[in-house]
């Protein structure tokens, strides 16, 4: 099950690893969009930390982050963002944020924290 962050959650997590977090609304259309996001989760768990932001705050993160629009998808490393998809995601869409996100890990890793992302 995915948990719930707020804003101070997802700048903490993404010190230690990549944070893939979906802003969207709880109802029907949300359902196979948190489906999808467990299966990432449960498919990338130890290198990557899958979340929904908390909806009674989300104009906070939808502001601090720049996201206009409902559903979106951020990956945050380092409190900064390192890839985004707005709109329905597919399962290839969180899977390419997932796979973004990793490697922006991996290449920070190497380079002494260093952001290095330049992946499409």
């Amino acid at each position: 099950m995915l948990r719930t962050v707020e804003l101070e959650d997802v700048l903490a997590i993404s010190e230690r690893k990549p944070v893939l977090v979906a802003f969207i609304r709880r109802g029907r259309s949300a359902s196979g969009q948190i489906e999808t996001m467990e299966m990432i989760s449960r498919r990338h768990g130890p290198e990557l930390y899958c979340c929904l932001y908390s909806f009674k705050n989300i104009e906070l993160g939808m502001r601090h982050f720049g996201v206009r629009g409902i559903p979106s998808f951020l990956v945050v490393l380092n409190g900064r963002e390192v890839d985004r998809f707005i709109g329905l995601a597919e399962p290839q869409d969180m899977e390419r944020l997932a796979r973004n996100g990793m490697q922006a890990s991996y290449h920070a890793s190497f380079h002494g924290g260093e952001e290095l992302f330049d992946f499409d």
